[in-house]
């Protein structure tokens, strides 16, 4: 991972942490939270406003987030074209992050 990041990550405060205090923290510093939960609850990701401070969890490629993230967030997809339901998870994250940097931007 650090290799293919071209040395990206140490310019980056990465932190670790479980679940619940995740959730907590997101809460008391007023995160919009945004899960990627695949269900019928997901809404468009280009109609979520990113302007404001906002959190996108995403889980592994695998097996996506833990039921703990059920209910906790509003639920967001990438619009998808024809029969495709799914997107490798840096494909994700790379699109989630360019629609973000998009809006804030203007």
């Amino acid at each position: 991972m650090i290799r293919s990041s071209v040395g990206c990550l140490f310019g980056m405060e990465v932190y670790q942490a479980e679940n619940e205090e995740t959730l907590e923290f997101l809460q008391k510093n007023s995160f919009n939270i945004y899960t990627t939960l695949m269900d019928e609850t997901a809404e468009d990701l280009y109609k979520r406003d990113f302007r404001q401070r906002s959190a996108v969890l995403f889980g592994t490629e695998h097996s996506g987030l833990s039921d703990f993230w059920i209910g906790k967030g509003k639920n967001t997809l990438i619009p998808m074209a024809g029969s495709i339901d799914s997107l490798n998870l840096s494909n994700a994250v790379a699109i989630t992050c360019y629609e973000s940097l998009k809006q804030k931007k203007g």
